[in-house]
Order: structure tokens, then sequence, then C-alpha cells
């Protein structure tokens, strides 16, 4: 099958050069996707992923295997003194005589000895002079009882009861062989020559060639044309090799008469010749593709056109997946079997699958959900190569694509993209037994010239409206919150539904050259619809304003950072209402890095986040951690830890239940007593079992108390209180989010140990992947406990130095380290071997100018003896030549 002549076929030696080119990229995207790390939101993840699965690796990987299955057929002379009939249909108040005349011309040129037949549905006067002129016979139904019924084989209006007339009809001349044309696609002259010597094999039912088009004037026959260039070739090829099943395709082909009525004739159904090739495989006979252009037609002129077609094969197709298949494929070998069932299931799943990466940036925006835990860019990384592969599988089978002067163009790309919606409809409706008519392709020049109805661009509109009103909505609701990822695709999707479009109207009104009044009458709802789409969509693009915290932490960054939402912001963007925002927001001044160092204070040139753990019912001491660190100029972040109860869920229960009021009431006070915001961090890494009581409960247990803490202390003096969310991070975290107004902050935890990675040492990136699913909630997200393991000093030193130069590139707000070790757990030890390496940022020796009177439970304080070079200055912003206004 490889090889012809005795040489490689030059389809065989592309497909092995590709071939490990597309496992590599394979395994590149789907190693990397196929990940628990990955998901972010099952519900949306797991479709998503097997649509991508089904579009960008199923497909092209059984392709590549067609294409090792190319066969060609040995070359055989025509049989001698066959009786053969040529046969081809008409229905006259759909075709134009002209095209009627070419078929008539062209079948009676054939030059091996044959009776050539016009099977007229309308019984038309013009058509019988025609046929006298040239020579062949005419039949029609019409007004015979007999072949007009409403069931099979003598079905009105189709053309297998048109076929199945005309085989009852000329039953007594005893036709050896019949070929059936459908009118627009014209033989040459050799064409039965090069068809008929392969039924010297008994077994041959039917002898297929190549369907093309030779219209290449509109672009969606182009684009029809550029579709067809992968089964008018390779996979009738493959399929040939691989079963000797190849399809027979409806435009033409070549069938032994006995065998077709065997069967019963021409099935029933619009897909008549799929359905034939699935019973005639059933009674085991074979076919054979000859890979030679030896007939062309016409192929669809307009997009309505081409839509009708795939609406009728797609609901045809799946007609016979659902009806006929499971009777018919059962006692065939596997390789048959499967062939056709990969085949009939094309329709279904590939819409489907469209249908899905549709929807999912739609309900992932109004729910508010991140259905992928990713950056963007990791995205693209590992998708590109895989897509870019996908154009190398097609140039595999370029070689024995027929016709071979045809490119694929954005003509094919975009019918092929653009047909889901019609043939996913087709699917529903054949699905739930909604009976549509036969449809009958009109051909002809003067169809194209007519105005299509308005219909044809509705389904477009509606998912390009759907698109673009998820994206307001989610604009609206979330504000900051919005998933850029989802929110591009969404836009992708729309501009593509309204640029086919305005495409397609464009052309047409070129190709029809219809007048003024037309236009208005007939395109007035589609443009103005299209123009109402559009401005939705613009109107979109403003809808979400910049949020003040947004612009803060990006003043913090380095200029020309892009912020966590994707979005690049700098001091000389901002208009002067949003400057004076930020003037009275004092969270502006938020410093970046953090340290909890326990056994020895820290000594900083600048602010930064003081990190504590108190138990709660130690008062005194969150009041002495909250003094220092205002006294220091630094920022408060508290880790209020609900001890002294082991039974977990008796404690969540009783804290929802008011039990402990009394001790939320003397917390909310000391933070009262503050002079700056104070960082809650409560009841921390709640997802975590056995690590501590509150944690590893389930979130209908946590999420009340969290809020009646919240509620209390806020409504009891703690208004400076601001709340940190804070989970390990780990996967089902965001069950326990206890929504947007009882969170200021999120913080999570990443640490390093051997304890927790005794094999491998994983760089910052990859701890960090699962966190970054946080991110997608909205609000800042603080590093609030990193830590690396203190007993490799210098892979510690290369896990900070990476966490300070990427963290906030990864889109976190803050870094806060752990320089202890870890109380919890006897193990992990997270203390610094070298403090400088935060620069000048903490210093390893201590400047204590704050005592506590532990027998008078009191703070007191010594006067300031810091250096003047050392003293911390007021925070200057960098759009302002002052500090006043």
């Amino acid at each position: 099958m490889f090889r012809r002549g005795g040489r490689t076929l030059p389809s065989t030696r592309r497909a092995l050069i590709v071939l490990p080119i597309w496992i590599a990229c394979l395994l590149w995207m789907w190693g990397w996707w196929i990940n628990s790390d990955r998901i972010g939101y099952a519900p949306l993840f797991i479709p998503l992923t097997c649509a991508m699965l089904y579009e960008f690796a199923l497909l092209p990987t059984v392709y590549l295997y067609f294409l090792f299955k190319i066969k060609f057929p040995a070359k055989r002379r025509a049989v001698k003194n066959a009786k053969v009939a040529v046969i081809s249909l008409c229905v006259p108040s759909k075709e134009s005589i002209d095209i009627v005349e070419q078929q008539l011309k062209a079948m009676s040129n054939i030059t091996y000895p044959h009776d050539s037949w016009i099977l007229d549905e309308g019984n038309s006067i013009a058509i019988q002079k025609l046929a006298k002129k040239y020579g062949v016979k005419h039949f029609s139904r019409k007004d015979i009882a007999k072949y007009n019924q409403e069931t099979a084989p003598f079905k009105r209006k189709t053309k297998a009861g048109n076929v199945n007339a005309w085989l009852d009809f000329t039953k007594r001349r005893k036709y050896e062989y019949f070929v059936q044309f459908d009118i627009d696609h014209t033989a040459k002259e050799n064409y039965l020559d090069k068809t008929l010597g392969h039924f010297r094999d008994p077994n041959v039912a039917w002898v297929q060639a190549p369907s093309v088009y030779k219209n290449q004037t509109s672009w969606t026959a182009r684009g029809s044309s550029e579709q067809e260039l992968v089964l008018q070739g390779p996979l009738q090829m493959g399929f040939y090799g691989h079963s000797s099943t190849p399809f027979i395709i409806g435009s033409h082909c070549t069938y032994r008469t006995s065998a077709i009525r065997q069967i019963g004739g021409f099935q029933p159904t619009r897909a008549e010749d799929h359905l034939d090739t699935v019973m005639l495989a059933n009674r085991g006979y074979t076919g054979v593709f000859v890979p030679e252009i030896i007939a062309e037609g016409d192929g669809p002129e307009t997009l309505e056109t081409y839509l009708g077609q795939q609406f009728a094969w797609a609901y045809s197709m799946f007609q016979v997946l659902t009806q006929h298949s499971p009777k018919l494929i059962g006692a065939m070998p596997w390789r048959k079997k499967w062939q056709f069932l990969f085949a009939q299931t094309w329709y279904p799943l590939w819409s489907l699958s469209y249908l899905v990466t549709f929807l999912i940036p739609v309900i992932a925006l109004v729910l508010g959900r991140e259905v992928a835990n990713m950056q963007g860019n990791d995205f693209v990384k590992h998708f590109l190569p895989l897509f870019a592969c996908s154009f190398l599988v097609w140039w595999a089978g370029r070689p024995v694509m027929q016709p071979n002067n045809i490119l694929l163009t954005w003509r094919g790309m975009l019918l092929h993209v653009v047909r889901w919606p019609v043939v996913l409809l087709a699917v529903i409706s054949a699905a739930l037994q909604i009976k549509k008519p036969y449809m009958i392709t009109p051909k002809g020049d003067k169809y194209l010239k007519d105005v299509p109805s308005v219909h044809v661009y509705r389904p477009f509109l509606v998912l390009a409206f759907i698109s673009i009103v998820a994206v307001i909505f989610a604009s609206i609701k979330y504000k900051e919150r919005i998933l850029v990822s989802q929110e591009v695709f969404a836009f992708t999707n729309a501009s593509f539904m309204i640029s086919v479009c305005l495409l397609d109207i464009n052309i047409r009104l070129r190709k029809a050259r219809i007048g003024i009044s037309n236009i208005r009458r007939v395109w007035l709802k589609p443009v103005l619809a299209s123009v109402s789409v559009f401005m939705l969509f613009a109107t979109s693009l403003t809808s979400s304003s910049v949020s003040t915290n947004q612009i803060a932490n990006a003043l913090y960054q380095e200029p020309n950072t892009l912020s966590s939402s994707g979005t690049m912001y700098t001091a000389e963007k901002l208009t002067n209402k949003q400057r004076i925002a930020l003037i009275h927001n004092p969270e502006i001044a938020l410093p970046r890095l953090g340290i909890y160092s326990p056994n020895s204070e820290v000594q900083s040139s600048e602010p930064y986040i003081r990190h504590s753990f108190v138990d709660w019912r130690d008062y005194e001491k969150l009041a002495e951690q909250i003094l220092i660190t205002e006294r220091k100029g630094n920022t408060p972040l508290i880790t209020i830890e609900p001890r002294g109860v082991d039974d977990g869920q008796a404690l969540l229960r009783d804290i929802a239940n008011g039990v402990y009021d009394n001790r939320l009431a003397e917390i909310a006070s000391v933070i009262e007593s503050s002079n700056q915001p104070v960082y809650i961090r409560f009841a921390h890494e709640m997802e975590l079992a056995n690590l501590y009581p509150w944690a590893g409960q389930s979130p209908e247990l946590y999420n009340p108390a969290y809020k009646h803490v919240v509620d209390y202390i806020r409504s009891h003096g703690g208004t400076q209180s601001r709340w940190v969310w804070s989970p390990a991070g780990n996967a089902g975290a965001s069950d326990y989010y206890p929504g947007d107004t009882y969170v200021d902050v999120i913080g999570t935890t990443v640490l390093y140990d051997k304890y927790w990675y005794p094999y491998e040492k994983p760089n910052f990136d990859f701890m960090i992947e699962q966190r970054k699913r946080l991110l997608t909630i909205g609000k800042p997200v603080w590093i609030a406990e990193y830590g690396a393991g203190a007993a490799d000093p210098v892979y510690q030193n290369t896990l900070i130095t990476e966490a300070l130069s990427s963290y906030q590139l990864h889109g976190f707000s803050a870094l806060v380290y752990l320089n202890a070790a870890d109380a919890n757990i006897m193990g992990p030890d997270y203390r610094l071997a070298n403090l400088s390496i935060f620069g000048t940022t903490f210093m390893s020796k201590a400047v204590k100018n704050i005592e506590v009177d532990q027998p008078k439970n009191t703070i007191t304080t010594k006067p300031d003896t810091t250096p003047s070079s050392m003293r911390l200055e007021p925070i200057k912003l960098p759009f302002l030549k002052s500090n006043t206004l």
C-alpha cells in the first residue's frame, strides 16, 4: 500500500516525516493540559478538554492513519460488450435548461457504447426536445401512481425514488452496469473506459472517482472545493486501502446493477449514497476508488445553498447512524465497522465540539469561573505548535488531493468553521425526528442573482449577540474579576460570526447587482442587526471601568508591567479623577514584600508587611503586634487562629451560632484602636485536612463561621479590619470562598521543603501553578506564606530569587516570607540562611525600640533611635510633586 511501481508514495513519505513531529506536539500539548493542576472549574474544563481532544488530536491522527493506508488501484481495461446505461436526473423547476443541455451533450459524448437516459421529474416538453436532439432516452414518472408513493422504494420527490422508478421501468433491458450523474456533473469522454475494467472482479459493486467542482468564481464554491480536497483523494484512497470500501459519492458513481437490485435499489434517505455504501458492504461487496478526475460538477454558488447542503447531509447522515447502522454494521469486520462509525459520527461530534468551545467562554463569563489554571501565554506556547502541526498533517496528503491545482485558502477554512451551527441544528432535528422536506440544490446562474433570505444570517447574529451579552454581563457583575482569556475567546467568536455575515452580504450585493430599492427592502434588517451587534461589541469594550486597586497595584510594579488582569497601566495614562481617587485611598501605600520572623525583629529600609500569628484568646498579643507594626510604619498581617477546641465541627458551628461573640468583641475593640488598616487572616488553610481543628471541614460548616466573624467584628467597631481569606490554594479551595463582600485580599501558601518534595526540586513557577487559579476571583492575591527549605541553602537562595523576580509578573500583589520552622509539622524548616537575599528590604541586625511590660500588661515605647538614614520616608506617588493637593 505504501508503494507503487517499487517506489514509496509521496504522501507516505510526507506522512513519515510528519508523524514524529505530530506525536511530539501531542505530548507537548496534552501532557501539559491533562493535569489535575490545570483543572479550574471541572464542569467546564472536562467538556472543553473532550472537544479539543476530538478536534485537535483525534481527527488529525485518524487522517494520518489513512494516509498510511493509501492504495492505488491496478489499471484494467474496460470489459467488452457490456450493456451499460448512463443516467442523470433533473427537476426542471430547480435547474436551468442550459445545465440540462450541457449534461445531455456530455452523456452522449462518452465513447464507450451505452444508452443515455434523462430522468425528468417534471416531464418537460423542452427537455424532451433536447433529449431527442442529443439521442438521449427520456423517462418521467410524473403522474404515474406506482412510481410516486409516500414510502420507499418509489418515494415521491426524492432522488432515490426517481432512480428506483427507472430501474423498475428498465428491468427488461438487463443493463449490467449503470452510471448515475447529478445534473451538474458532466463526464469526460473516457469515463466508462476508466471504470468498467474494475468490474472484472465479481465482488466489486461500485467504482468511485473524485467528485470535484469546476466553478471557482464564487467564494463558497471555491471554499467547498478546498474542503473536499481531504476527502476526494487522501481519505477515499485510504478507505480503499484500509477496507476496500471507499464511500459512494452521489454526484457520480458507476454501479453493478445486480448489486443495487439486491439491496432494493437506492436507499430512501438524502444521504442515499452513503447508505448504499453501508448496505452493499453489509452484503460483502467491495468498491474501488479511481484517483482521476473523470467528471466535474458545480459547487454551491451561495452561502445559502452551501448551508442548505450541509443541513441536508448532516440530517441524513445522522439518520443513517441512528436508524440504519445499528442493524447493518454489527456483522461487518472491525476495520469496516470503525471506518463507518468514524464517518457517521463526524457531523454530530464535530458540531458538538464547536458548540462546546463556543459556549465555554460564555458560561465562564456568566458564572465568573475560571475554566483552567494557566497563564494565557502558557496556552499559546503549548497549543500553537499543535495547531501549526495540523497544517503539516494536511500537507502530508497534498500529493494525492484532487484537484491538485487548488490550495487551501481562507475560503475553505472559513466555511469549515461557519457551518457548525447549521450542522448542529440538523443533527438536533434528526434526533428529534423533525421531518424536513427533500432539498434540491438549485443549479444555474439565474439563482445566483436572486437575493437570499434574511434567515441565512440569523444564526450567526444570534450567536454573536450571545457572546457579547455575556461579556457585558460579566463586565458589569464582576468588574475587575472578569476573566480576560474568556473575554478574548467570546470576542473572537462574536467577531467571526459578524464578519461572515458582512462578508457574504457584501459579495452577494455585488454579484446580484440589485437596485437600491431592493437593497433597502431586503437587506435593511440584516444590516441593522449586524450594526447593532457591533455597537454592543464596542460598548462592552468600555463597560468595565478600571478599579482603583488595579491602578494602585500597577503603580507598585515596574513601568510597562502587566497587571493580573492583563491590562497595562502607567502613571502617565491616569486621568486626574483617578489620581485624586488614589490619594484618598489609604491602601495605595501597601508594600509588596513582607516577613514572618518570630525569633528576632528585623530592620527595614522601606515599609513591609509584618506577619504575626496570634491565638484568638490572646488579646494582649494581638494588641502588641498591632502596635509594634504601627510604630515601625509597616502593614500588619495578623493570622488569628481559633485555638482551644479540638472538635473542629463543634468549633465552627459554635462560632456561626454566636457562642464566641464575647471573644470577637474583644478582638474588635483591639482592632478599633489601630490608626491604620489591620489585615486579619482568620482560620487560614481551611481546605487542608488534619492540620488544624477548623481545617478539612465542609464549606457548609466553615463559610457561615467565617462570615459571622467578619460581620460581627465589622459591626462592633472593627472598621480598620481588612479581611484576608487565605486557603492553601489547593484544588477545592474555591468552594470555601465566602463572597466578595467578606474578602478584601486573598492569601495563599507556597512552601518548598524536602518534607513535601523528597525526590524533586520544583521551581517557583511550578509551585505556584495551582495557586494562580485564585487570581481569577478578582481580589488582590498575596502569597501570605512563602517558604524555601533551609536544608539546602543554595537551592533556598535560588527559589527566593525566582520568587522575587517573577511573583508580580504572575499577578500576585505581595510576597510574605515565612522565616520559621513549621510549628504544626515536625520537619520542615524555612528559616533563612541569609537575609541579604532580600537586598536592603530586610536586614539581620535588629533594632529594638519597643519593649513589652509584661507585669502591667501594657505596651510602652522608647524614643526612636533608628539612624536617620534608616528612617522611613513618606510614600510619594510618582505623578505628584508633593503629597498635598
